[in-house]
């Protein structure tokens, strides 16, 4: 069971725009990421949810999305995410390296939230920084880290075996259909 809500919780660059998200959900997922691990506990996050227009509109413009795409800009009107959660880190709080790691902790956990809750996400690390933290006016000791969008999805998303030595790059069939290469366990294992 938890091997198909891994499964699930694919990055999605289709939603169904129509419907929304309530700043409650990401509320609550952010609520489930809190308790996740941190390295020394330091919890040094701090979110920011974006779930209302103009700013989830905002947001949009200052990312980057699917970037082993040629020529994506991302999601096209219509299918653009409904709301995101913008991990940041509080500067003051982290004392640590492992920042960089509990991002992806806290990433994971939102994903994974949202994909148990019948949502979509991707996780973004090609944003705008200087731009998100004026538009979500943060303060200096307050870093951006990584955006991750939420929406209904509307995709569709293929795990697909990679046979030894081949490419890993997703990419979109003449269907449309995202197909994301895996490497087969025997091929990981030392």
């Amino acid at each position: 069971m938890f091997k198909d809500l891994v499964t699930s919780a694919r990055s999605y660059r289709k939603y169904d725009q129509a419907q929304g998200i309530e700043e409650a959900t990401l509320r609550g997922f952010v609520d489930i990421a809190r308790i996740a691990n941190s390295g020394t506990n330091l919890q040094p996050f701090k979110y920011k949810i974006i779930g209302a227009q103009p700013m989830v509109d905002q947001l949009f413009a200052i990312t980057k999305w699917g970037g082993r795409y040629k020529n994506y800009t991302g999601p096209a009107p219509g299918e653009q995410p409904a709301g995101y959660i913008v991990i940041c880190c509080d500067n003051d709080v982290r004392k640590a390296s492992t920042a960089e790691m509990d991002t992806g902790i806290v990433a994971e956990v939102l994903v994974l939230a949202a994909a148990d809750a019948g949502y979509g996400s991707c996780m973004i690390g090609n944003f705008a920084r200087d731009k998100c933290r004026e538009l979500l006016q943060l303060k200096d000791n307050i870093e951006p880290m990584l955006v991750v969008a939420f929406g209904r999805p509307n995709d569709t998303i293929v795990l697909d075996e990679l046979e030894a030595g081949g490419s890993t790059d997703y990419y979109r069939d003449d269907k449309g259909v995202h197909h994301v290469p895996k490497r087969k366990l025997e091929d990981i294992l030392l």
